[in-house]
């Protein structure tokens, strides 16, 4: 029996990671601490791996929820607040006369989130942080079709299989991760390797839970590990990665620290709003780039600044996407 299907139960250390890496991915897309965070782009592999973990709960908690259904209720997730970023992102470089696309079929692919599945070897996106929910959304929905068609021995054997093959190539061609291009005619490298990194997830799910004692120094092992290479050179993306596999597994334990802070309530608002910082960031960026915020003003004024002006506009696109999901709602009720 699978060692967390009894536990309903939240656990807080996911909600802070998760906020801990949009603050990396924010901080990485604007290059202002390039040479002490080199590589924040990383935290885009523990997005995608606790992604599978957290598909494969679904699986096994839901068991009567089909592949169609799956995928309409992880798209009347995503989809609101990430239409909400399209269209003011649209408006912004409209405004500041930027073209983001040279393909009439660009923003097309990008507002059903297609841009990066693999259709076109050279995709064009203008929210670019957000070709990873493109990979999350398709990437996971045929994760999850294999899991309801396959028996679990098989599905494992499978997920290992390309798990391995994946990371081996991606290994081969270069010491970084964040690769792009597509080998041959259906291998898109960022896309298969979201897939890869889901995989990793659903097998993490399934191992025994870690001790306490045992958690708790690879939970700080983990984090030191990170930390330090993270710092470093390209070069140490896979074993960044390896670490924040092991992080992952540690904090499934109930004596983790992680969990422990991430109660705090503070972390509660920032996860609220996560998901709107991630897709609303670059839009702040490109503003704040253009009016050239950052050398006119005080550094740390400035940074304090484009932090705010994100969890803003995060905040006004949760209130509106939610406001428009209780109306159609509230329609709902009266037809039936």
């Amino acid at each position: 029996m699978n060692v967390y299907s009894q536990e309903s139960e939240r656990n807080e250390a996911f909600d802070l990671l998760k906020a801990i890496c949009t603050f990396l991915i924010i901080l990485h897309h604007t290059g202002f601490f390039y040479g002490i965070l080199n590589r924040g782009y990383i935290a885009v592999e523990f997005f995608f791996i606790t992604s599978g973990f957290f598909l494969y709960g679904t699986y096994i908690n839901k068991a009567e929820l089909n592949t169609l259904d799956y995928f309409k209720k992880r798209a009347g997730r995503l989809y609101p607040e990430y239409w909400f970023a399209f269209i003011i992102l649209l408006i912004t470089e409209a405004m500041i006369r930027i073209m983001p696309y040279t393909h009439w079929y660009s923003p097309l692919l990008e507002f059903t989130m297609l841009q990066n599945v693999g259709i076109i070897s050279e995709p064009e996106s203008m929210n670019y942080p957000c070709w990873y929910l493109s990979v999350l959304l398709f990437g996971g929905t045929i994760i999850y079709m294999l899991l309801r068609t396959l028996s679990r021995k098989l599905f494992n054997i499978i997920a290992v299989t390309i798990s391995l093959v994946i990371y081996l190539f991606l290994i081969s061609q270069s010491p970084c991760i964040e690769q792009w291009g597509t080998v041959g005619c259906i291998f898109y490298l960022p896309f298969w390797r979201g897939l890869a990194d889901m995989m990793i997830g659903i097998i993490i799910y399934q191992l025994p839970k870690p001790g306490k004692r045992t958690g708790i120094i690879v939970e700080c092992c983990s984090g030191i590990g990170i930390l330090f290479f993270l710092r470093k050179g390209g070069n140490f993306d896979y074993l960044t990665v390896f670490f924040i596999i092991l992080l992952i597994w540690s904090i499934c334990s109930k004596s983790s620290i992680l969990r422990k802070i991430g109660k705090l309530k503070i972390v509660n608002i920032i996860n609220k709003y996560q998901y709107g910082m991630y897709l609303n960031h670059a839009c702040i960026i490109i503003i704040f780039t253009h009016l050239n915020i950052i050398s006119t003003f005080n550094f740390w004024g400035a940074l304090a600044g484009l932090f705010i002006c994100i969890f803003l506009l995060s905040w006004i696109g949760y209130f509106i996407t939610n406001c428009i999901r209780r109306k159609i709602q509230s329609v709902k009720q009266c037809y039936n």
